[in-house]
């Protein structure tokens, strides 16, 4: 914490991590058919048992259909959970660009103060535009 080095926040890494959950509940959803009873739990369960007898073995049948059956409340969960953390990091986000939108607002309300015609308020300075002292020479 000694160091000295700034906080910063990547907000487009934040918005690739959202997509990237949002992405991975999608393919979920295509895997397991959400609209067969899987709001309910029943999606892995129904989906396993309409298909375990395609794999061609009673043991590998066995075992898928245990599999759905163990797992048909944790696809839910799991589809429900990355749907709250997707919502979470745009959210977060989004208040990550406000925090910013607003401190730009007081670095500019402090650059009139201090740099700025004395006789306007501020929002008179921004309709009126820059004045010669404080635009950059050339």
């Amino acid at each position: 914490m000694g160091d000295n080095q700034s906080f910063a926040v990547d907000l487009e890494q934040l918005e690739r991590a959202e997509t990237g959950v949002r992405d991975a509940v999608a393919e979920l959803r295509e895997i397991v058919p959400w609209d067969v009873g899987a709001p309910d739990g029943k999606g892995v369960r129904g989906y396993v048992d309409n298909n375990a007898d395609a794999a061609g073995h009673d043991r590998l049948e066995t075992a898928l259909r245990t599999f759905g059956e163990k797992w048909e409340w944790g696809v839910k969960y799991l589809v429900e959970d990355g749907l709250e953390t997707a919502d979470a990091l745009a959210e977060t986000n989004e208040n990550y660009r406000e925090a910013e939108r607003q401190a730009g607002g007081f670095l500019d309300r402090l650059e009139h103060f201090v740099t700025g015609d004395p006789t306007k308020s501020y929002e008179q300075a921004q309709q009126d535009g820059p004045t010669p002292a404080s635009t950059p020479e050339n």
